[in-house]
């Protein structure tokens, strides 16, 4: 989530087939586009997320939640 206090919105993340195209155009210019995201796996075991375009501002307005191996709902009383 991304919240400024005047902007608050979903980050989302950008689809496979889009991510590098997307990256090119915001890395070659200016754009006053939301947020994106994509999961970079350059070092095995090591994600990291990308943040499309690069960050234009500083502070706290990035909130991220994950769920991390969520346990499987197998039994009707789980």
């Amino acid at each position: 989530m991304y919240n400024n206090g005047s902007s608050v919105y979903t980050i989302n993340r950008i689809q496979d087939w889009k991510k590098f195209e997307a990256k090119n155009i915001a890395d070659n210019f200016s754009t006053s586009d939301l947020y994106q995201f994509f999961i970079l796996n350059s070092t095995p075991s090591e994600p990291k997320i990308l943040l499309v375009p690069k960050s234009r501002e500083s502070g706290a307005y990035m909130e991220v939640w994950y769920l991390r191996q969520a346990n499987r709902l197998e039994e009707d009383t789980d």
